[in-house]
């Protein structure tokens, strides 16, 4: 586990236990004491906690992100739910493409069972929970690693990408509007997913419902851009029909609860 994962994997912890020890984060994450003493150091640099005797406490202004992670968790369910379409419409021999986000993290964990798969990404996460599996040979794009997202980008994730061809790339948009369409959070995520669609048999968007009637920062494209969508059964009703109506397939999870 990568040090940005392991500092995020405290911060998680934290926010739902409120109270951390050093000895039970040494054997869960399976690092010495010592460096979990390290990672404490940090994150009470960020102001993110206090350490104490033996361990550490969560800051009060921290404390109001347990909610929102109790509701990530409630979700987790869902989450798995949209992977297991994702892993349905995948087959062996092919190469495909997973950027960034919960989703195809997810995804990435239940590729075992696929033959002879090529994996393009630009998620270092994803490379990481890959690189092991005999199946499946993995590509990391290379380029600027954004810090504490494990996400690659950059000019040179672009040249990469225009040397190769892909069957399906899954993009995990990060918000969906019906005005305002499809969007991300930067302006490099929206170059490298352009280029993704220029070089893709099959570009298939995916979302959870928490994503819908929210805008991220750049706009990616009209709603019409995927003809393939996703989701969880949750979606409301009015992007139920537009995708209807625009003859857009979309992919719920009601097709595997």
């Amino acid at each position: 586990m990568f040090g940005a994962q392991r500092l995020q994997k405290i911060r998680e912890i934290a926010i739902d236990q409120e109270i951390v020890d050093v000895p039970s984060l040494s054997k869960q994450l399976g690092v010495s004491e010592v460096t979990i003493r390290r990672d404490l150091d940090k994150l009470e640099e960020e102001g993110f906690i206090t350490k104490t005797y033996g361990g550490a406490i969560i800051n009060k202004d921290f404390k109001t992100e347990r909610d929102s992670l109790s509701h990530k968790i409630d979700n987790k369910d869902e989450i798995n739910l949209i992977s297991e379409i994702v892993l349905q419409m995948i087959e062996g021999n092919e190469s495909i493409f997973l950027n960034g986000g919960s989703i195809g993290r997810q995804v990435a964990k239940c590729l075992h069972e696929k033959k002879k798969l090529m994996v393009i990404t630009n998620d270092l996460f994803i490379a990481t929970e890959l690189y092991n599996n005999p199946n499946v040979k993995v590509t990391l794009t290379g380029g600027e690693l954004v810090p504490s997202t494990g996400i690659m980008v950059g000019p040179c994730v672009l040249r990469m990408l225009k040397e190769i061809y892909i069957n399906k790339a899954f993009i995990e948009v990060k918000g969906v509007d019906l005005k305002f369409g499809y969007s991300m959070e930067s302006y490099d995520e929206i170059e490298i997913v352009k280029e993704v669609l220029n070089i893709s048999k099959e570009v298939i968007a995916v979302a959870d419902y928490n994503k819908f009637d929210n805008v991220g920062f750049t706009k990616l494209g009209d709603l019409s851009l995927f003809k393939k969508v996703i989701s969880n059964k949750e979606i409301s009703e009015e992007y139920k029909k537009y995708y209807f109506d625009n003859y857009i397939q979309l992919f719920t999870t009601y097709e595997v609860s």
